[in-house]
C-alpha cells in the first residue's frame, strides 16, 4: 500500500484491509482540473510571448528618420577611420623615413608598406577613401538618401531603444511565468507510484 493511501487510512482510525484497498477510490478530478488550467495558462502566456515577439519585429523593421541615419553614417564613417591617422604616421611615414632613399624603392611606396590594414595600400583602400574624403562621402550620401521616398511611420534610435527594452522586459517576464509552470508541472508528475 503507498504511503498517500496508509495515511488517508490513519487519518480514518481505521485499519486498513487488502478488502478496503481494493473498494476505495481516490478522486483525482481535482489534480486533473489543476494540471489543465496550468496547461491552459501555459498556451495563454505562449500566445502572449508571440504577439509580444511579432511587436518587437515591427519596432525593428520601423524605418528611422532621415536624421538618424544622416547620424549613424557620420558615426559609423568616424568609428571606422577612429585610429587612422595616428596609424598613418606611425606605420606608414615612419617607414617611409626609416628607407634609405633608393630610387629603387621608391616606387613601391604609393602602393602601401605594410599590410596592416591601416596604411594606403589596396588592402585599406576602403578606410583611407573614408578618412581622405569623409565630407564628400557624406554629402553623396545624403543625395541619396534625399532621393528616396521616406516613409511617414518612422521611430527614432531613442524611442526604438527604450521599446525594445520594455518589450523585452514584457517577454522575459512572460516566459519566466511560463516557465516557472512547467517546471510545477513536471514536479508534480515526478512523485512515486
Amino acid at each position: 500500500m503507498s504511503n498517500g493511501l496508509r495515511r488517508h487510512w490513519n487519518l480514518m482510525n481505521t485499519t486498513p484491509t487488502p478488502s478496503m484497498a481494493k473498494t476505495k477510490t481516490i478522486d483525482f478530478s481535482a489534480m486533473a482540473s489543476a494540471v489543465q488550467a496550468a496547461r491552459a495558462e501555459i498556451s495563454r502566456l505562449d500566445g502572449e510571448i508571440e504577439k509580444l515577439a511579432q511587436a518587437r519585429d515591427a519596432v525593428v523593421a520601423t524605418v528611422p528618420p532621415r536624421e538618424d541615419v544622416i547620424a549613424w553614417l557620420r558615426e559609423e564613417i568616424d568609428r571606422m577611420t577612429a585610429h587612422y591617422p595616428e596609424r598613418f604616421k606611425t606605420q606608414c611615414l615612419g617607414q617611409i623615413m626609416a628607407r634609405p632613399h633608393d630610387a629603387r624603392i621608391q616606387p613601391s611606396l604609393p602602393t602601401g608598406v605594410t599590410v596592416s590594414g591601416w596604411v594606403p595600400n589596396f588592402d585599406s583602400i576602403g578606410v583611407s577613401m573614408m578618412f581622405l574624403l569623409r565630407e564628400p562621402m557624406l554629402e553623396g550620401c545624403l543625395r541619396a538618401l534625399d532621393s528616396l521616398d521616406w516613409p511617414a511611420e518612422v521611430m527614432t534610435r531613442a524611442d526604438r531603444a527604450k521599446r525594445l527594452a520594455e518589450l523585452d522586459a514584457q517577454i522575459a517576464e512572460r516566459e519566466t511565468e511560463r516557465d516557472a509552470l512547467r517546471d510545477q508541472l513536471r514536479q508534480a508528475a515526478a512523485f512515486e507510484v
